[in-house]
């Protein structure tokens, strides 16, 4: 009956428990390098502020690239559904917030490779966008979603140099 089901005694339990032991590690070695498990070893004290550190980057950089990604996703269907004017007949100030606008989307869509890059670009065009938009009338929240993309970018990139710092140390 145990030669039926491929079963060979207690040599095939044990190597099958170490090859999950193995594959588990390795997964949490790889979740630990891209910051999202904290090290729980022995020595733990010592590279915990590291680990929170990177924990804290990997989130910044994921919340920054979803919420990134679905303010792009608005702002196109904005476009598509209310139609693009002509910008060569717009007059400079509507200008400008176009071009402040398509900063601030590039700088988020950039902010997918590098974080520090597409932070700053992302909130230069932010602020532009935001001193066109202030004299004609109040933001709205969608304005001030704008920025957080951008935020989280520097943020995450922040955190990591100072966990590759600790690591250093």
């Amino acid at each position: 009956m145990r030669g039926e089901v491929g079963w060979r005694g207690i040599g095939d339990f044990m190597l099958v428990i170490r090859e999950t032991a193995s594959k588990f590690q390795l997964l949490t070695r790889l979740l630990m390098l891209e910051g999202f498990v904290m090290n729980t070893a022995p020595n733990a004290a010592i590279v915990a502020r590291r680990d929170k550190a990177l924990l804290s980057a990997g989130i910044c950089r994921w919340a920054g690239r979803i919420i990134g990604t679905l303010l792009v996703a608005v702002v196109v269907a904005i476009a598509i559904g209310e139609g693009m004017p002509n910008l060569l007949t717009q007059s400079g100030i509507v200008q400008l917030g176009f071009a402040a606008l398509g900063l601030l989307l590039l700088g988020i869509l950039i902010g997918w490779r590098w974080e520090l890059a597409g932070g700053c670009l992302s909130l230069v065009g932010w602020c532009l966008f935001y001193v066109q938009m202030i004299s004609p009338s109040r933001p709205n929240w969608l304005l001030w979603a704008l920025a957080i993309p951008g935020i989280l970018y520097i943020t995450s990139y922040l955190s990591a140099r100072y966990a590759s710092r600790r690591s250093n140390v």
